[in-house]
């Protein structure tokens, strides 16, 4: 996986969410695709309302 300094993917992220929230939508942390891997964790959030995807995280639960 591509690895980038977690304060520049803070700021993007929260960038990210800035721009969903001027055309309506918000953070899901509940629709997501889930990964399966050795922790938990959620990788990015999905969005919802007027602009919906879904998000990505690692999984310990199997699929």
């Amino acid at each position: 996986m591509l690895r980038v300094p977690e304060d520049l993917v803070t700021s993007w992220r929260k960038r990210a969410l800035e721009m969903f929230q001027k055309v309506g939508a918000t953070e899901d942390y509940v629709n997501l695709y889930h990964l399966p891997f050795i922790s938990g964790e959620i990788i990015y959030p999905g969005i919802n309302g007027a602009v919906q995807a879904r998000g990505l995280c690692l999984s310990k639960e199997p699929l």
